[in-house]
């Protein structure tokens, strides 16, 4: 699936050392789908940081309807 990555989200990914890989495995694999606010959805799956050496949580905010519409 192809995805859009705001600005700012890209510049807070590259901040904290996130691949663009990472977030497209995430909206395609996610352990868990949570349902917010403004018509958004919450995507997130565990994934273990090599830098910080331990499992970090990645969360990504999407479009409620991020399925058909690119995020």
């Amino acid at each position: 699936m192809e995805i859009a990555i705001t600005g700012h989200a890209l510049f807070e990914a590259k901040r904290r050392g996130i691949s663009e890989e990472l977030i497209s495995w995430v909206v395609n694999n996610p352990q868990q789908k949570l349902h917010s606010k403004k018509e958004r959805v919450v995507l997130q799956n565990k994934y273990y940081d090599q830098s910080e050496k331990q499992e970090m949580l990645l969360r990504v905010i999407a479009s409620r309807h991020w399925e058909y519409l690119p995020l």
